[in-house]
């Protein structure tokens, strides 16, 4: 556990603090629910679930205050938080896997219920993005009226794998600050088959049935091997003792390159499903 850990396990109202400024911030909000996942895996889901409770109430004060929509503040907060106590529950009691699939099935299922909610996705997206159009088209920037119209067929699952990422994110650095052996466990990964048949299903759904319902559930299901495909890459590289700038040369393509990103993500999805199938993660005699 690192010195930032220990101090932010002995300082609850700092721990609370640091909570709500962060969540209102662009980028870094996912440090916010990474601390509510920290606490529920040092200290339990009842003291998370109390830390969640006052961060709200500060949190909803704070935006009265500042004159914003307190009630859309507080209920996005609520459900980050919220999704990040139960993850890191499933984690502290069960294990990493089941902690991901589980997130894998609630972001499945969000996507579900964002496509009951609004059952013409496309339109509504298509609206959405044409009006982001306009306004990056009179700032200068060109956006082609095809790349809008190809984005809002898929824009549901994008929005359902953006968020599950966020997620995966939060409890991954709430649990290595927690420590504990997380890199083992991200190691040895799995994704099930509950979720592989579940994959599976998707894509015989996308080539002979309803393509667009299939390719939005597909999106974020398929974040989940992505997830396991670099556990077998980080298996492998510890397996084989890659030199250490092996992980530069997959993450920073993903953060820094789009177009490179989202084939790397196809390629580790690839991978994941490989493994999830045959497993490609054998470890020799005597290897620990």
């Amino acid at each position: 556990m690192t010195a930032l850990a220990r101090w932010l396990g002995e300082h609850r109202a700092a721990r609370i603090a640091a909570t709500v400024a962060l969540f209102p911030l662009p980028f870094i909000a996912i440090a916010s629910a990474a601390i509510v996942a920290f606490t529920t895996i040092g200290k339990g889901w009842r003291e998370a679930g109390q830390d969640i409770l006052f961060g709200g109430a500060a949190l909803a004060a704070l935006a009265v205050i500042a004159g914003i929509g307190w009630l859309q503040l507080l209920g996005v907060a609520a459900l980050s938080w919220s999704v990040a106590m139960l993850a890191a529950h499933l984690y502290r009691r069960w294990s990493l896997d089941l902690a991901l699939q589980v997130l894998v099935l609630v972001g499945v299922a969000g996507a579900m219920a964002l496509q009951l909610v609004q059952p013409d996705s496309a339109v509504y997206w298509r609206d959405v993005l044409g009006s982001i159009r306009e306004t990056a088209i009179t700032s200068g920037i060109e956006m082609p009226a095809e790349v809008v119209a190809q984005a809002a067929e898929v824009m549901t699952g994008v929005m359902g794998a953006f968020f599950l990422g966020a997620a995966v994110m939060a409890l991954c650095l709430g649990a290595w600050l927690a420590g504990g052996g997380f890199s083992a466990r991200f190691r040895e990964l799995r994704m099930g088959r509950i979720i592989g048949a579940l994959a599976a299903g998707l894509l015989v759904l996308a080539s002979v049935g309803n393509a667009d319902f299939a390719d939005d559930l597909l999106i974020v299901i398929l974040v989940g091997f992505i997830l396991q495909g670099l556990a077998v890459l980080h298996w492998q590289a510890v397996r084989r003792a890659w030199p250490p700038y092996w992980a530069v040369a997959v993450y920073l393509p993903l953060v820094l390159v789009p177009a490179v990103g989202v084939l790397e993500c196809g390629l580790l999805a690839i991978v994941g499903l490989l493994d999830n199938a045959v497993s490609l993660r054998r470890p020799e005699p005597g290897m620990v």
